[in-house]
């Protein structure tokens, strides 16, 4: 057990009832007086997120964190608030602004050390968030019924977190360092959903077989374009490498197509994958970039057109070191090649995903979007 001293200013007096104090979503109960916030904590390897909410009239500031008398130092600073999925840089907070977020590691010694080698110590304090996007992990209890502890520890347990610079984003696609974008494509989750359920056994009759199969199983995957020099070439040349005929599956077919028409995809390699209740993708990192690397295929970095399709509640996609991936945004570009990802499936249906690599000579994919969004 460790006791956390929180040292703060405050333009009001404060009470126990003007606080909500969290650690990982979980309320304390601390004690407070005119300069002090006092609690305990039962620590664990890991980050964490420690999560004030003002809910006085006032302006609270915070001036220090003491975990066990040990102080986080300047590492305080990496305190932000956040509005529309963006942080923002302080270490004050009014009933208006939400939560106060400050990340921290246990223990501190190895928190410091990966913090120090992730963002220079004059960055830290002078605008952080406007000059990086910062991925925090957030740590998350898979059931240990169903899910082997490997899986579990991959879920719950992180050692790091990602730096990105802002400007990797101006230019995202094929970067090594941004772990996804937004995509703007629209497509009809329902009728894609229909169309693969009704034909499952057309769908994974077993035409093609990953290269993780050994330990994903469970996972099953149609390989709907292969790929070919034609798809290289051309930007419509998935066509002649498609293995099924279009009115098979109309609706993946014309999804297809609309990417073609941006003008500026080549579609390399088209799967399907299906994932039933209560089973996963294991932790794995794809590797096309290296089995194709003598053939002039530009696959690495951000390239994967990652398309959810009816993911119900329960079901979970992390990137390690980056976090939980949100499906509901719809389709993203995703760095499968640079960062470890796994899923499960939670929920009470079966869900399918459709994944695509792609070579990027342009930016239609994004559309002129904030790409950060």
């Amino acid at each position: 057990m460790s006791v956390i001293k929180l040292s703060y200013e405050s333009d009001v007096l404060l009470s126990d009832s003007d606080l909500s104090i969290l650690i990982d979503d979980n309320d304390i109960t601390y004690k407070i007086n005119k300069k002090e916030i006092l609690f305990d904590w039962s620590e664990e390897f890991g980050i964490h997120f420690l999560k004030i909410l003002n809910k006085s009239q006032g302006l609270f500031k915070l001036l220090d964190i003491q975990i066990d008398n040990d102080s986080i130092r300047h590492l305080l600073y990496l305190a932000y608030l956040e509005k529309d999925k963006r942080k923002r840089d302080s270490t004050w907070v009014k009933k208006e602004n939400g939560a106060l977020t400050i990340p921290f590691g246990h223990p501190l010694s190895w928190w410091y050390s990966k913090c120090s080698t992730l963002i220079d110590n004059g960055c830290i304090g002078d605008n952080l968030y406007s000059k990086f996007e910062v991925y925090y992990p957030k740590s998350v209890s898979i059931p240990t019924h169903t899910y082997s502890k490997f899986l579990q520890g991959f879920f719950k347990y992180d050692f790091d977190f990602t730096v990105v610079p802002i400007k990797d984003f101006e230019t995202p696609l094929h970067s090594k360092t941004v772990p996804y974008v937004k995509a703007n494509l629209q497509y009809d989750q329902n009728k894609l959903f229909n169309e693969f359920d009704s034909k499952q056994d057309t769908l994974f009759n077993g035409n093609y077989s990953p290269s993780q199969s050994k330990y994903n199983a469970h996972w099953k995957l149609s390989m709907c374009v292969p790929m070919s020099e034609e798809n290289k070439s051309s930007l419509t040349g998935w066509k002649s490498s498609y293995i099924y005929q279009p009115e098979e599956f109309p609706y993946l077919y014309q999804l297809l197509e609309q990417i073609s028409a941006f003008g500026d995809v080549y579609i390399y390699h088209v799967f399907v994958g299906s994932v039933a209740p209560g089973t996963t993708v294991d932790p794995h990192k794809d590797d096309l970039s290296k089995i194709y690397a003598g053939k002039g295929y530009d696959v690495a970095g951000l390239c994967q057109i990652f398309i959810p399709v009816v993911w119900k509640p329960g079901n979970y996609y992390k990137f390690g070191s980056v976090g939980l991936i949100d499906y509901d945004q719809g389709a993203i570009v995703s760095n499968n090649h640079e960062y470890v990802h796994a899923s499960i499936n939670e929920s009470d249906a079966v869900r399918y995903t459709i994944g695509i690599y792609c070579k990027f000579t342009g930016n239609n994919i994004l559309n002129d979007r904030n790409s950060r969004d």
